[in-house]
């Protein structure tokens, strides 16, 4: 067995093609593990969202408190471990640049539930505000999981649009201004240049695909 990969190794260092062709499938199998992670992470974070708004709503201050510091941890958590993930295995990612633009969310999105961690009393549901937009990862990792059903397709672009590229805008033009006034700008920014940060890479990652999309195809060579 050792002989044979030591084999398979002299060929790959010999063939360029072949050190691409292994390349390629270790980056597919590096998504295809962290698309698992993310069908069984996310809907955690999607369940502890929708309980930390009720609980906004209907919940007592005590419940509310615990429903929104549940779900700011949890985030924060997530955000730890899959950055470490993007940094051990970067080849998860399609490019450097996706991957630099993944990181910068990480870090943006890491500083933003900071407030709310912090001060979950005042303004934990922000974290909650924050998040919904995880249905839109749900569907995405959904939709590359199980490729034949089209219905986690249209569930992911139709919440790209509503909630990445309508509410996060909402967020940061309304929302979080209004909620952060009075606050040191240290901490204004803190949540308001955040989201920022978050509302243009959502842009830059449409304007990818809009030009992947109008881009003409390479004919292949008869």
């Amino acid at each position: 067995m050792v002989l044979r990969g030591l084999a398979l190794l002299e060929r790959a260092a010999s063939s360029p093609q072949l050190v691409a062709d292994v390349a390629l499938l270790e980056r597919k199998a590096a998504a295809q593990r962290h698309d698992t992670f993310n069908v069984y992470t996310v809907p955690v974070l999607v369940v502890l969202t929708f309980a930390s708004l009720a609980a906004q709503q209907r919940g007592t201050t005590a419940q509310a408190y615990y429903a929104h510091l549940a779900l700011s941890a949890a985030t924060f958590l997530y955000t730890v471990v899959d950055t470490i993930y993007n940094l051990v295995v970067p080849h998860v990612q399609p490019s450097t640049q996706r991957l630099a633009t993944i990181l910068l969310h990480h870090v943006a999105a890491g500083v933003l539930v900071l407030h709310p961690l912090q001060y979950p009393e005042h303004h934990g549901y922000l974290t909650a505000y924050a998040t919904i937009v995880e249905v839109n990862t749900l569907f995405h990792s959904l939709s590359k999981k199980f490729k034949g059903q089209k219905a986690f397709v249209h569930a992911f672009h139709a919440t790209w649009i509503g909630l990445r590229l309508g509410w996060y805008p909402y967020l940061l033009a309304v929302v979080f201004p209004r909620v952060m006034q009075g606050y040191s700008d240290r901490v204004y920014w803190q949540v308001v240049g955040s989201q920022a940060v978050l509302v243009g890479l959502n842009f830059i990652w449409t304007a990818e695909v809009v030009y992947g999309l109008l881009r003409p195809k390479k004919r292949k060579a008869p």
